[in-house]
């Protein structure tokens, strides 16, 4: 089965409605953390002035939220 990631489940939950499933949610999440949980590296192309390695920073951020099985992703 793959996971199909639903914003609406967070805006349920938010709204005091019971959602299709409980959302799994983190305020922040350290890169390193994240790096050590897959396995690869990433963290140091955030501070990039080259437009690919951001590209590569924000997809491999985004991976892990869904990998972990996150409705969405918190950037702030």
């Amino acid at each position: 089965m793959n996971f199909e990631p639903n914003y609406q489940n967070l805006v349920d939950a938010a709204y005091n409605r019971r959602p299709s499933r409980w959302p799994l949610y983190e305020h922040n999440i350290s890169f390193k953390k994240m790096e050590e949980i897959m396995e690869i590296s990433f963290a140091g192309l955030f501070d990039s002035f080259d437009e690919k390695d951001l590209h590569t920073f924000f997809r491999r951020h985004n991976q892990f939220y869904r990998q972990m099985g996150y409705d969405t992703v918190t950037w702030e």
